[in-house]
């Protein structure tokens, strides 16, 4: 709601990614509705990611075969409206992270679904990177990450790893990770891939903690709510009117 600095908005980014990254690489599962309605802040400032509800497991050596439409229209990558496509569910949660990323700087989303109806998702399309620009300016660290993680082409969108290899994202790993932890573990979530995975399959919820070790004190208090939903467009954030 416009009450974090540019720096505490980098550092939750951070986080994310770390918790992403355990996900992707240590417990092989995909969350599938990334949304900022399922990123909550605890007493200490530090983010977790919550409603595994639509969460899928993948075999990481052939990480394609996962079907089906799950998240919210904002947030949903444009292979998952393919009818009976199969896609890789990183590369849909990576996309929905680049979403986030522009709606904590903006205030808004850059189109209300990935569907070339969708009069700011056309100019997405004609424009690509020009778009981005409008929150983004190319001066920005940030700017050429967010891109690559909303590349159209899900074959040339960037891993996980990848993008934590990016030289902004390793420059915020100094400021806000573990020191001497390989990137791709730097996050320690407060379950086990075992638990993770269960949670996946629909046995239990799972609230998990991502990198606790960064610093504290976005928020003085613990009485931080959320409302969760999938396939709606269910934040309190706009949509934006143009470019």
């Amino acid at each position: 709601e416009g009450s974090l600095s540019q720096t505490d908005i980098d550092r939750l980014f951070f986080q994310l990614l770390s918790g992403v990254s355990y996900l992707h690489d240590v417990a092989h599962v995909a969350h599938r509705d990334m949304k900022l309605d399922n990123l909550c802040v605890d007493e200490e400032g530090n983010l977790k990611i919550i409603d595994f509800g639509c969460s899928s497991t993948f075999d990481p050596l052939q990480p394609e075969l996962t079907r089906g439409i799950c998240g919210s229209d904002p947030y949903i990558s444009p292979e998952v409206f393919v009818p009976r496509a199969m896609y890789d569910p990183r590369k849909v949660d990576n996309w929905a992270l680049g979403i986030i990323y522009l709606a904590m700087v903006s205030g808004h989303f850059p189109w209300e679904v990935a569907k070339p109806e969708d009069p700011n998702y056309a100019l997405y399309l004609k424009y690509n990177g020009r778009v981005i620009d409008h929150w983004l300016p190319k001066t920005t660290p940030a700017n050429m990450v967010i891109k690559s993680m909303l590349t159209l082409d899900p074959a040339a969108r960037p891993t996980i790893d990848m993008v934590m290899r990016d030289p902004w994202i390793a420059a915020l790993a100094e400021q806000y990770g573990h020191s001497g932890t390989p990137l791709s573990k730097a996050s320690t979530l407060a379950v086990s891939a075992t638990e993770v995975k269960a949670a996946a399959d629909g046995t239990h919820v799972v609230a998990a903690a991502a990198a606790p070790g960064a610093q504290q004190g976005v928020y003085g208090h613990a009485n931080i709510g959320y409302a969760s939903s999938t396939s709606t467009v269910s934040s309190s954030l706009s949509i934006s009117s143009g470019y």
